[in-house]
């Protein structure tokens, strides 16, 4: 009997230790190197903007948080609205590692407009001028040493075969070998690569007629063999030429945080 008393408490103390702290909401953990968010008492709040749900206001809070488990109950709650979770477990949210943060560098600088965190990409948006005219640049970056562009790719073959355009163009401009489809409102797609620096580009641009009510699109994926890989969009109604554009991406670097 007594023995029997004794295995019950030891089960009774193992099953306590599995539970979550009274109202804790989530925690950290780590499972064979990667980081993920267990939420326990997950929130859902209905449609988010998910830029605003998972900013921060700096990359060493971001890391502050991880490492030291402390996000907040709305922190917690925005994650949890706006996250993909592991698939068969809708509690369990992968997490960037915080150490393994990386930052684009933008003229020598990290001047955030924002920034924060989307699963395990880091995302920020930067506010620059050039020739009097203001951008504001939208970076998601990631250290999977396997992103690709091909879904840049895929959209832009998928209007070939869909074959509404007017002309299909391939030609050379400043060195580099491009792609262009020409449809009759005048809006045009352009597609190319090029290497800067260590940086191997491919670059997806939708340009809009010139009466358009809606923004040209600039879509550029870089990738740092050693280092990790971006996307950037730009979305702007000013006429970003071909200095323009060059100088944006001769002005970008991809660091560790």
């Amino acid at each position: 009997m007594k023995k029997a008393l004794a295995a019950l408490f030891i089960i009774a103390i193992l099953f306590c230790g599995c539970e979550p702290a009274a109202n804790k909401k989530a925690d950290v953990i780590t499972e064979n190197g990667e980081y993920f968010l267990r939420v326990y008492y997950g929130q859902r709040l209905g449609s988010h903007d998910i830029k605003v749900a998972t900013a921060f206001d700096s990359v060493d809070e971001i890391k502050r948080l991880i490492k030291t488990n402390s996000f907040t109950d709305i922190q917690i709650n925005g994650m949890y609205n706006t996250f993909y979770t592991v698939k068969g477990d809708t509690n369990l949210l992968p997490i960037i590692d915080p150490d393994k943060i990386l930052v684009p560098v933008f003229n020598g600088e990290c001047d955030y407009y924002r920034l924060g965190f989307i699963n395990r990409t880091f995302w920020c948006e930067i506010k620059t001028t050039y020739k009097d005219a203001e951008y504001k640049l939208n970076f998601d970056t990631s250290y999977n040493p396997n992103a690709s562009a091909d879904s840049y790719k895929e959209s832009f073959y998928q209007e070939v075969q869909e074959e509404k355009y007017e002309e299909h163009l391939e030609y050379t401009e400043d060195g580099i070998t491009k792609q262009a489809l020409i449809y009759p409102s005048g809006k045009k797609t352009v597609q190319y690569e090029t290497v800067i620096g260590n940086i191997s580009y491919y670059v997806l641009e939708k340009r809009q007629a010139t009466d358009a009510e809606s923004n040209d699109n600039f879509a550029f994926f870089g990738k740092a063999e050693g280092v990790g890989s971006f996307y950037l969009r730009i979305y702007t109604k000013n006429n970003m030429d071909n200095e323009t554009i060059r100088w944006i991406m001769e002005s970008i670097e991809l660091k560790k945080a």
